[in-house]
């Protein structure tokens, strides 16, 4: 990118002010509170001092963040309480948008030079878009107009600018004090690319019965400012935490048919949209540390680790699915009859300080998970996302399919028992292992159709987990199959 030199025949930090008007810097002081959300954007609250003298005037407020929302700025305590009368805020960025910038020079002299020679004249026009400059036009004397175009221009001088310039993004306070005073004034504001992340690093040992369980925070500073000695504060919002789901739940599409949909285990009823209106917070985490953070940046924080954090092997089977042609209707006689033949490998544990971990709700993040090799290696098995993970709760975290092992969901009978009111379905589920060793699979049925059901007959022991699920643990034999079968019944 081309470097530019614009220069003003007074200070770069100069103003101009009113007659009666006083002038006061209030540079930000060391150790702000950060509170950074799941979603690009946070609240910044931070301390400066400001001396005011009674009547008019002016307080510059320089090096806010770039990326500093000005309409949601507010003062703690407020400017009533500090007997002052705010007359205007005005922010600062001169440098960010150069065309904007220099048409502030229109009808002033300017001086450009180029590499071959220096031409003055006033400045008419600055030709471009925002953000890019194309060419300057300009009245020369004895001479109509030039047109200079800007790849050519090497420094620019516009002595007859009568305003400061902030090459920084700057908040300028217009205000008016009853009195002379020395005052201690929090801004609070919101402030957009910050941003962070969970993620973690698993690797399980030869027979997965436990792993070590590491986990960093990503912070990423987009904001266009500094903070220096910040106390930090992670917020997951449920917004933010629903689409990571759903992200995942698309990708994990891609082992069927793209005209299906499926539950994703563990969720409840299916829903053809969820509108979240709100950043309700699901996680909250203060970090003990303070953080500094520049422009740019993007560092990691420790977060957890659990040496030997045990884990159980699961194998689930969750076969329904959905055909996109399929209504989402209760008494529509073809709904959630489509099946899918995939067993899941879930890896489980529990948080907890059993298992080595603070105990405290363990953020949502991305799990990377590996596998521990004989001779002191890894193999990487795939990574996955998983939500908040309240203390004292487990986790279930999705490995893949399972080798060897299948699974096949078919309605084999359908009633109207009370029409219009009353249904009964019946389903049978086939399950074959081809393994040399005796399983154990989860078989997790949805009860889609309503939620007033009941099951009136079943040919194997199940629980009920939540208002729509119900679970079986079939013990399927070595290179053999078993057979479930089961009748529920609606009522509305």
């Amino acid at each position: 990118m081309k470097r530019w030199i614009v220069c003003f025949l007074l200070a770069v930090f100069g103003v101009c002010i009113s007659r009666g008007e006083q002038v006061s810097e209030a540079p930000r002081v060391q150790g702000a509170l950060l509170t950074l959300y799941d979603r690009s954007m946070g609240l910044v609250r931070e301390r400066r001092t400001v001396n005011l003298l009674s009547g008019e005037n002016l307080v510059v407020l320089p090096d806010v963040p770039a990326g500093m929302d000005p309409s949601t700025l507010f003062f703690t305590p407020p400017a009533s309480v500090m007997g002052v009368e705010t007359a205007s805020l005005n922010f600062r960025n001169d440098l960010a948008d150069p065309l904007r910038f220099l048409a502030r020079g229109y009808g002033h002299p300017l001086i450009a030079d180029t590499a071959e020679r220096r031409c003055e004249g006033t400045l008419l026009r600055v030709m471009g878009t925002p953000g890019r400059i194309e060419a300057l036009a300009l009245a020369v004397e004895n001479d109509g107009v030039a047109m200079l175009p800007w790849e050519d221009v090497r420094r620019v001088e516009i002595p007859g600018v009568a305003d400061a310039v902030y090459p920084r993004p700057t908040l300028l306070w217009r205000l008016t004090s009853q009195k002379d005073q020395m005052q201690s004034v929090r801004l609070n504001y919101a402030v957009d690319g910050l941003h962070w992340d969970a993620e973690y690093n698993l690797i399980l040992s030869e027979d997965r019965k436990d792993g070590h369980l590491s986990g960093k925070i990503k912070l990423s500073n987009q904001a266009g400012g500094d903070f220096e000695n910040a106390s930090l504060r992670l917020v997951a919002t449920e917004k933010g935490v629903a689409e990571q789901l759903e992200t995942e739940f698309a990708r994990d599409q891609d082992a069927f048919s793209e005209s299906q949909r499926r539950f994703y285990f563990g969720s409840t009823l299916l829903k053809e949209e969820r509108v979240f209106d709100g950043l309700n917070p699901v996680f909250t985490y203060a970090c003990p540390q303070s953080v500094s953070l520049s422009s740019g940046d993007e560092k990691f924080i420790r977060y957890v680790d659990a040496e030997r954090m045990p884990m159980v092997q699961q194998y689930v089977y969750d076969g329904v699915v959905f055909d996109r042609f399929q209504r989402n209707r209760r008494n529509d006689w073809n709904y959630g009859t489509e099946s899918r033949r995939t067993v899941e490998v879930y890896l489980n544990f529990q948080n907890s300080q059993a298992s080595g971990l603070p105990g405290d709700a363990l953020a949502p993040g991305i799990y990377r998970l590996f596998q521990r090799l004989t001779d002191g290696g890894v193999d990487y098995l795939g990574e996955t996302f998983y939500g908040v993970v309240p203390a004292g709760a487990g986790a279930a975290l999705r490995l893949g399919a399972a080798r060897d092992l299948s699974g096949w969901r078919e309605r084999v009978g359908y009633s109207e028992v009370v029409p219009l009111h009353e249904y009964e379905e019946t389903f049978e589920i086939q399950l074959k292992n081809g393994q040399s060793e005796d399983v154990v699979i989860l078989v997790v049925e949805h009860l889609y159709r309503w939620s007033n059901f009941d099951i009136v007959k079943s040919d194997s022991e199940y629980e009920r987990r939540g208002e729509d699920v119900i679970v079986f643990k079939p013990l399927v034999k070595a290179g053999g199959s078993r057979t479930l079968r089961y009748t529920v019944r609606y009522r509305w």
